[in-house]
């Protein structure tokens, strides 16, 4: 009995002094109105990410146009992409829709699941986001969809 206390205890101080990795969830969000071309983009990029990292993303596009063949030109855009970086790296969920003027592309990638050491070996510009656990930092994610004309909360 005292050893399953001792156990018990022990266990205990494990999970007390390891602490728990606090979940921060940032937002970055894109508007594109390219209303001349007969489009516009809108993205919202969640980045989920802990002490050790970025974890995961989920981003949600959405086009909207008239022109039905807009429409199925990023569709098609889309769906190929994203084929070839799951294929290639791994990690990634993918839902495409075409419906009701829109495309609506839900992507969910799984950095705990990707090949990360393949995908920065071919971009490697990606190395310097890359963290001594092997992680994105948040920071370099944050910088990369800012450098595509996004805003990100803090």
């Amino acid at each position: 009995m005292k050893r399953i206390v001792k156990l018990s205890f022990v266990l205990l101080l494990v999970v007390i002094l390891s602490g728990c990795k606090k979940q921060v969830v940032t937002k970055c969000t894109l508007n594109n109105d390219e209303s001349s071309n007969g489009f516009s983009i809108k993205s919202e990029y969640k980045i989920f990410s802990d002490d050790s990292g970025v974890n995961k993303v989920e981003t949600e596009e959405v086009v909207e146009s008239k022109n039905k063949q807009v429409l199925s030109y990023f569709e098609k855009q889309l769906k190929e992409q994203y084929k070839y970086m799951n294929e290639t790296y791994k990690g990634y969920t993918i839902n495409i829709t075409n419906k009701d003027g829109k495309v609506i592309s839900k992507i969910k990638v799984d950095y705990n699941k990707m090949n990360l050491d393949k995908y920065t070996s071919e971009n490697p510009a990606l190395k310097d986001y890359i963290n001594k656990n092997g992680k994105i930092t948040l920071d370099g994610m944050k910088k990369m969809y800012s450098s595509l004309g996004a805003t990100c909360n803090k």
